[in-house]
């Protein structure tokens, strides 16, 4: 909200990009729904939270800028390079199973090798992302993540 007054400009991607957003009453019922996935998950799988409808960004957008006094054009900057338009929850072949609960989906990963993990640096991972976080660079911010989560994403 602080942005809306700044400059008079706002930039957006594409008119049609959805993504999750949670609101105080959902990040609520978030918590809760974690606690309770903490409680059912199993070895061998990723939990999936069911956080409802997903939102379109136009139109968060167009909500907030009518919160603002003055004038703030909206500007449609397109999608960054591997931005989807939408967020896919499961991944090709994954079956949309919910055994315990209408709002968690269980979801079968394959195991990690220990090799796996062997080359995993986490402090070298934050150091990459803290010096790509002050200097401003989005990109190597997003590139500095963890390579499990490259391999699994």
């Amino acid at each position: 909200m602080r942005h809306l007054h700044g400059a008079g400009r706002r930039g957006r991607p594409r008119r049609r990009v959805v993504r999750e957003h949670l609101t105080d009453k959902a990040a609520d019922e978030a918590v809760q729904l974690a606690l309770q996935a903490a409680v059912i998950g199993r070895d061998g799988e990723v939990l999936v939270l069911d956080m409802g409808e997903q939102v379109r960004i136009a139109d968060m957008a167009r909500r907030l800028v009518a919160t603002v006094p003055r004038q703030v054009d909206i500007v449609y900057t397109g999608l960054r390079p591997g931005e989807k338009l939408a967020e896919d929850l499961l991944g090709r072949g994954e079956q949309d199973e919910r055994p315990f609960h209408p709002l968690i989906r269980h979801v079968p990963v394959a195991p990690l090798e220990p090799e796996a993990l062997l080359g995993l640096d986490p402090a070298g991972a934050l150091t990459g992302l803290q010096a790509a976080l002050a200097g401003r660079d989005q990109d190597k911010a997003l590139a500095s993540g963890s390579p499990m989560a490259a391999r699994h994403g």
